[in-house]
């Protein structure tokens, strides 16, 4: 397992580069413990009560912000991901570059899908090095999560149907169809705290809609709340006697869609 990199004391973000890099021996005290922990913590945090997870986790609220990257980087290393994985995921959120770094680095390591949301969002931070690190963990989980999509893998799902055409019943009968089916939620995003409940990986529904009273079209885009586009589903394209014939007609061909995307 390779050594976790050390922080200037300006709080910079570590590069993509120095996480092939050991720390030297001007690194501080706090870090190169946290490091070593980074190596051979994993067998700690598996002890009896996983103390050591439990201290590893309350380290992100330190005031010092060195400390709160390394236990991110330590994190990102764990086995078991729902302990950790939403204290990284309120890091992104941190005043210090350096830390929301680390914690981007930290979830793509840990390779968990709910993560791409909050991570799509931070790849949009002003600071580049941080963003950039965003965008390349938001890479690794977006392939992982198409290399598994159409299999029920028992996922939780957000779904925001807020840009799913102009059309407000249509968004209503997608909506009441998709809230139908276990796991799946539909509403906006995440927030960056802790609080309880499934993770959920996070997909925005974008449609381009015409309907009349005979005949309705909608193309469907899956995607990421950043704009990412994961899909281009095929047209939906329906007739109808009337325009609710046609509005139920097209929520049907939405639903089996989206479904069979999500591997339902």
């Amino acid at each position: 397992m390779s050594a976790v990199p050390a922080l200037s004391d300006s709080g910079d973000a570590p590069s993509p580069e120095s996480l092939k890099q050991v720390p030297g021996r001007n690194v501080p005290r706090c870090v190169k413990w946290l490091t070593f922990i980074a190596v051979a913590g994993v067998a700690l945090a598996e002890g009896p009560g996983n103390t050591a997870l439990d201290n590893t986790v309350a380290l992100l609220r330190s005031p010092n912000f060195k400390v709160r990257a390394q236990a991110a980087l330590v994190l990102g290393v764990q086995k078991d991901v729902n302990r950790v994985i939403r204290p990284l995921m309120g890091a992104l959120a941190d005043d210090n570059r350096a830390v929301r770094a680390a914690a981007a680095m930290a979830l793509g390591r840990l390779g968990e899908l709910c993560a791409v949301g909050p991570l799509a969002r931070v790849a949009l931070d002003p600071d580049r090095t941080v963003a950039e690190i965003a965008r390349r963990s938001t890479e690794t989980l977006v392939a992982a999560f198409l290399a598994t999509r159409g299999r029920d893998t028992g996922r939780h799902y957000v779904l925001d149907v807020a840009r799913l055409g102009n059309d407000a019943e249509l968004k209503d009968r997608v909506a009441e169809r998709l809230l139908a089916h276990p796991r799946i939620e539909v509403g906006a995003t995440m927030a960056f705290d802790e609080s309880e409940g499934p993770l959920a990986v996070e997909l925005e529904l974008r449609a381009d809609v015409t309907v009349s009273d005979s005949a309705g079209r909608v193309r469907l885009v899956l995607g990421l709340p950043s704009g990412r586009v994961l899909s281009e589903l095929d047209t939906v394209a329906v007739t109808g006697p009337n325009r609710e014939s046609v509005l139920d007609a097209l929520a049907r061909g939405l639903e089996r869609q989206i479904l069979a995307f999500l591997g339902r």
